[in-house]
């Protein structure tokens, strides 16, 4: 098969070049070498060499017709890399495999395999799957998440796309790098007989390279069949293979004689996750068996027996390599018309994950209050609900929230409830009344100071401080979670964020009730002028709204283990709110909506009538 690899002269793609050579595949590598100091680069008899910049449209309309499959291994590597030039960082780690991604589905490329990085978890409890929500820390995460998620949409039903999320690389190949922990251990052991050591209880995982060009080679030739709906994403390691930094220092100087570590006490890299690789073992069985102390003896004999002349050579170390060849002008922000445009989409997608709590909670805790008398219910509801509309129509949502509370959550005796985004505290008396304890849960103070109010005669309720993303509760502490009205005013990041932290305080078997509004509602595309700032993206006075796209939010919590069991939907919200004030009839249309949502909610194609979804879940 015709194979291209675009950044295949790099440390793993040099490996992977002579693993696909050898199994008969005709190589195409596509590689501007800009960490040859030569200015030549080694040379690569196994494959057809095309020295040019793979964020060249017209090379890769060159290069990927007749293709059958197209690998981008090209990018930026390590948080350190990524710092030195965030502009040269989007392009090449998310505009470039976009626009591969966009080449390759004109072109009718059939498979598409994409290089990430386990470093998009972040910092995590526990083992994280592919399942789990990212957690990314440094542009580096982000540029190879959002080239995820974009080449994701771009490739559906087109081409089957494979996301490899890689465990931190170690092992000898022909473009040698000597810069991550294990080869770097490794070296400096061998040549210095000492290792510095910092943040040695953080975890990592690793991975052979020979043993990740064996994973491709495997993909490739079809050994996991790859559906053209959805991505195949896949931790690319062994569960074996987890290490803290320290064990790893352990073990190279265990393995090194006359090596020993130095402690210093800096810490920059807070990453610490370790990583389950059950998926690739099961569809691959065999993968990543390689473990660090054939690496650690490769790199070490090396280094001893010279093949290394300086191990701490510019050529070993992506860092200092690239400051050097931008400073050679071998590489610099290519800023065509296309990039441009990748780069205004990558900033779009992250201002969009932005969130700044601080100023979203004096928005809804003092502007959005303003002129809403303390203690003045029903003003302090229009405000939060549907401030500048008539009060009738807080009044009618709120008998419409109410009336599915009481539907979709019957029997709440003796529970525990947590009302996350509690505002100023409208629901608190009634799930008080009905419920063992509930705890209404705010960032905003000038709304808790109102909601406090509220329950002054309830002995069972109380308020905290706390966010979705930061909810203050033990793991598997809460029998009910009540969010209503909340999902909207935050960013879809912050909403993955508060699916997982409700699943961990939610018990098994605990209920979470959760309203989205409808980004598919065919009243609210009727009605434009409905809310000129639903855009996604959080205005200078703090205040974010945008339309949510239930079927997505349903997914994620679906694979958090919260199982949707039941949807109202409230189809006359938006009209009520369209038609003229002070319509006499409210109470009667709203009546008449919760009749129609007790059907409607359960038959997703009538949902498009609907602007309002409130989903019970059921944590398994």
């Amino acid at each position: 098969m015709r194979t291209v690899l675009l950044g295949g002269a790099g440390y793993i793609g040099s490996v992977l070049t002579g693993a696909l050579a050898e199994a008969g595949h005709d190589v195409v590598v596509v590689d501007d070498f800009i960490y040859a100091t030569d200015g030549v680069g080694r040379p690569m008899p196994s494959a057809s060499v095309i020295r040019a910049d793979f964020r060249d449209e017209r090379v890769l309309r060159s290069v990927l017709p007749g293709a059958d499959a197209v690998v981008h291994l090209g990018g930026l590597v390590g948080e350190p890399a990524c710092a030195v030039n965030e502009t040269l960082t989007v392009e090449l780690n998310f505009a470039a495999p976009v626009l591969a991604g966009e080449v390759a589905r004109d072109l009718g490329v059939p498979r598409y395999v994409f290089f990430s990085t386990c470093s998009v978890y972040g910092r995590q409890e526990g083992l994280v799957t592919e399942d789990t929500l990212p957690n990314p820390l440094s542009s580096y995460a982000w540029t190879k998440l959002n080239a995820e998620r974009r080449l994701a949409e771009l490739l559906r039903g087109r081409a089957g796309l494979a996301v490899l999320r890689l465990a931190t690389v170690f092992g000898l190949s022909p473009r040698m790098r000597l810069d991550s922990v294990v080869n770097s251990m490794s070296a400096r052991a061998a040549a210095l007989g000492e290792i510095p050591l910092r943040g040695g209880s953080a975890w990592r995982p690793l991975v052979y390279v020979g043993d990740v060009a064996a994973c491709v080679r495997r993909i490739l030739e079809g050994a996991v069949v790859i559906a053209l709906d959805d991505p195949l994403v896949l931790n690319v390691g062994d569960d074996a293979h987890n290490h803290t930094i320290a064990g790893i220092a352990e073990t190279v100087v265990a393995r090194v004689p006359g090596s020993r570590i130095r402690s210093e006490d800096s810490v920059t890299d807070h990453r610490d996750y370790r990583v389950s690789f059950a998926r690739v073992a099961g569809l691959l069985p065999g993968a990543c068996r390689t473990g660090i102390d054939a690496g650690i003896d490769e790199i070490a004999a090396s280094v001893r027996a010279g093949r290394f002349a300086d191990p701490a050579a510019l050529e070993f170390d992506n860092l200092r390599g690239l400051r050097a060849a931008l400073a050679e002008s071998r590489t610099s922000v290519l800023a065509t018309d296309e990039m441009k445009r990748l780069c205004g989409d990558y900033e779009d997608l992250r201002a969009r994950a932005r969130y700044d709590e601080s100023a979203a909670a004096a928005y809804w805790g003092e502007e959005r209050l303003g002129g809403a008398a303390f203690g003045d219910v029903a003003a302090e509801d229009a405000a939060v609900l549907c401030k500048d509309k008539p009060t009738a129509i807080s009044a009618g949502y709120a008998a419409w929230e109410a009336d599915c509370l009481e539907r979709l959550l019957p029997d709440l005796a003796g529970s525990r409830v947590i009302d996350l985004g509690c505002g100023v505290g409208r629901l608190l008396p009634g799930l008080a009344a009905r419920s063992k304890r509930v705890t209404g849960v705010d960032f905003a103070p000038g709304m808790l100071d109102r909601a406090r109010r509220r329950i002054a005669g309830h002995q069972n309720a109380d308020v905290l401080q706390g966010t979705l993303a930061e909810i203050p509760f033990p793991r598997g502490s809460a029998d009910v979670v009540v969010c209503l009205g909340v999902f909207e005013h935050v960013t879809d990041a912050y909403r993955t964020r508060a699916l997982a932290e409700i699943a961990r305080v939610l018990r098994p078997g605990g209920q979470f009730l959760l309203e989205l509004n409808n980004v598919e509602s065919v009243l609210l595309r009727d009605a434009p002028a409905d809310n000129p700032h639903r855009l996604g993206a959080q205005l200078p006075n703090g205040y974010l709204c945008e339309l949510v796209r239930p079927e997505a939010v349903l997914t994620a919590a679906e694979r958090l283990g919260l199982r949707p069991v039941d949807i109202a939907a409230n189809p006359f919200f938006s009209a009520a709110r369209h038609a003229a004030a002070g319509v006499p009839s409210m109470p009667e249309v709203f009546e008449h909506a919760a009749a129609l949502d007790r059907g409607l909610g359960h038959v997703p194609c009538l949902r498009v009538l609907a602007d309002q979804l409130i989903v019970r879940f059921v944590k398994r």
